[in-house]
């Protein structure tokens, strides 16, 4: 569902300017396949739904549904979330519905399903499962989840390393949009002032920096069994923070 919900992010992004069309929404299926493109499109789209044909029939099979039909759901499923994502583009004036990203996006999600039945059949699962037991508690999903996800936060261009976004300034502009033509678009306007960012001193970014990266820290602390094996997770921690941030 986290992987879902990043494929949706960034087929629809930056989600302004929604219109309503005349044309029909499928007609972009029935068009000539687009002369002009380039390779990282290519790959972009065929690669970057892989993940989701991937994970939905690893998740299904070890729910103890059977290769075919997991392999199937995973595809349609797969298949289903681009076509609906191609479709709500054409709401978009800055986005393009394409046949070609379309079918890149299903070939994706045919791969991915085929890597996830291959890992299957070779016994990967049971090997994650059993590796998962040793270095993660058990009800420890959502903390793991959490940990995968953390570093794109980190990719973000912002000022401060581990910084994660003016949030004040952020919700004050949604107030204002959202109560712009209600009676208390005055009352919003005047009560939340601009606030005014200044710059840290040296030990104010450290300090940001610590806490930054405390966050991570306690999370895995909670999900990881106590020992060795919970030390090795921190250092990978530090050490994937540190490459993040430099790259």
């Amino acid at each position: 569902m986290a992987y879902a919900g990043l494929v949706v992010y960034a087929s629809l992004y930056p989600f302004v300017g929604w219109r309503v069309v005349s044309a029909s929404l499928w007609s972009f299926w029935f068009q000539p396949l687009p002369t002009y493109w380039t390779f990282f499109d290519v790959m972009a789209n065929w690669l970057g739904y892989a993940p989701v044909g991937f994970l939905v029939i690893i998740a299904l099979l070890r729910q103890s549904w059977r290769p075919p039909w997991a392999f199937v759901v995973a595809t349609c499923l797969g298949a289903g979330l681009s076509l609906t994502l191609e479709m709500l583009q054409n709401f978009l004036p800055q986005r393009v519905p394409s046949n070609l990203d379309g079918l890149l996006n299903t070939m994706g999600v045919l791969l991915g399903a085929l890597m996830g039945w291959f890992l299957y059949r070779c016994g990967g699962v049971a090997r994650w499962q059993t590796a998962r037991e040793r270095w993660f508690l058990p009800p420890s999903a959502g903390g793991i989840v959490m940990l995968c996800v953390w570093p794109m936060g980190l990719l973000f261009p912002l000022s401060l390393p581990f910084a994660m976004g003016q949030v004040a300034e952020r919700v004050r502009e949604w107030l204002l949009v959202f109560l712009s033509e209600t009676a208390w678009a005055d009352w919003a306007q005047a009560s939340m002032p601009s606030p005014v960012l200044r710059n840290f001193t040296p030990t104010g970014e450290f300090v940001l920096i610590a806490l930054g990266l405390l966050g991570p820290c306690c999370v895995l602390l909670t999900v990881s069994n106590p020992g060795w094996r919970c030390r090795v997770l921190l250092l990978t921690l530090v050490i994937t923070a540190a490459l993040t941030t430099s790259l």
